[in-house]
């Protein structure tokens, strides 16, 4: 795949992502269409680290942690793609919103390989020549905001809802 194809796979999965959120019925706000993309914060631990406070991203590229939020598919991709290599997988979920757009959250593996869709491995219970590899769909993210009833927030929790919601996805998207 190259750049352009990336980034197309990006809008795609960040759509599903907020379409996936807004069907679950704990999920008590519509979610408007419009995206932007957050990349999980990583500061790469091996080699040169910054002085300035700043993140070392793939590539050994430093940036500041405003360098990761709300961004444009675009700009997403271009700090995924490196060399013509992307992470390993991708999870895209629901992070947050506001009036005028949702916020999806990537996190990835830091394994870079060819972005060669054919040789990425699809998620799990999904077959090959998936539309969004190396990206995998995951539940939205457990916040006050998200839910109808009081859930204690603990890693637990969010083990569960994550689970339930590949499970309800996979059951989604096996009906169309």
């Amino acid at each position: 795949m190259d750049k352009k194809a990336f980034i197309d796979r990006l809008i795609l999965a960040g759509s599903t992502a907020r379409k996936f959120a807004d069907s679950l019925d704990y999920v008590k706000v519509k979610l408007p269409a419009k995206l932007t993309f957050t990349i999980h914060k990583y500061n790469d631990p091996r080699g040169t680290q910054s002085k300035l406070g700043k993140l070392k991203f793939l590539g050994g590229r430093f940036l500041n942690q405003s360098e990761v939020k709300n961004l444009s598919a675009d700009r997403a991709a271009s700090l995924l793609w490196v060399d013509g290599k992307v992470p390993f997988w991708i999870n895209v979920s629901v992070e947050n919103y506001n009036s005028d757009s949702t916020e999806i959250m990537l996190g990835f593996s830091r394994t870079l390989v060819p972005a060669d869709e054919e040789k990425l491995p699809p998620d799990i219970g999904m077959g090959p020549n998936n539309p969004i590899i190396p990206f995998r769909i995951r539940g939205p993210i457990i916040q006050d905001w998200i839910i109808r009833e009081k859930i204690n927030k603990n890693l637990f929790n969010r083990i569960i809802y994550s689970v339930l919601s590949t499970i309800h996805l996979g059951r989604r998207l096996g009906e169309d």
